[in-house]
């Protein structure tokens, strides 16, 4: 019995390692993303203040756009939650936005990669922590079959 036990525990550390290595590959995936799209730095450019400044623009005009939008829905008579039905969004954001798209979809793609390999390691865990019970419990039951042959030992010798 105790070898079982044993074995139990051998193929839960194994398992609990392969999780482990998995979740270490697929966050090692997961940090690479960003680079197959920008092989450059991400960082802002101080070279580029032209740049910024026209989207802080494109911005506060979107803004100021959304709001006229309001005004005129609630003054029309529409709810919030009509809203839904006639709000568009931008049109063409996936060209006109290509880099910021990009790095949205990586973003978003390196998150996910990072919860998989977060519930891997979970399931390693989960899965180590049941194979240790499973252990346990037949380490006890083979601790009782022990003392059920040295009481049925004793009871020969008695007899």
């Amino acid at each position: 019995m105790p070898s079982t036990a044993a074995a139990c525990t051998a193929a839960a550390a194994t398992a609990a390692a392969a999780a482990a290595t998995a979740a270490a590959a697929a966050a090692a995936a997961a940090a690479q993303i960003p680079l197959l799209f920008f092989p450059v730095s991400l960082s802002p450019s101080p070279y580029n203040h032209r740049g910024q400044q026209q989207q802080q623009q494109q911005q506060q005009q979107q803004e100021q756009q959304q709001q006229q939008q309001e005004q005129q829905q609630q003054d029309e008579g529409f709810t919030p939650a009509d809203n839904h039905k006639y709000i568009k969004p931008p049109e063409d954001t996936h060209i006109r936005h290509t880099c910021s798209g990009y790095i949205t979809h990586t973003a978003a793609a390196a998150a996910a990669a990072a919860d998989a390999a977060a519930a891997a390691a979970a399931g390693a865990a989960d899965a180590a922590a049941a194979a240790v019970d499973a252990a346990a419990a037949a380490a006890g039951d083979a601790a009782d079959a022990a003392a059920a042959a040295a009481a049925a030992a004793d009871a020969a010798a008695a007899a």
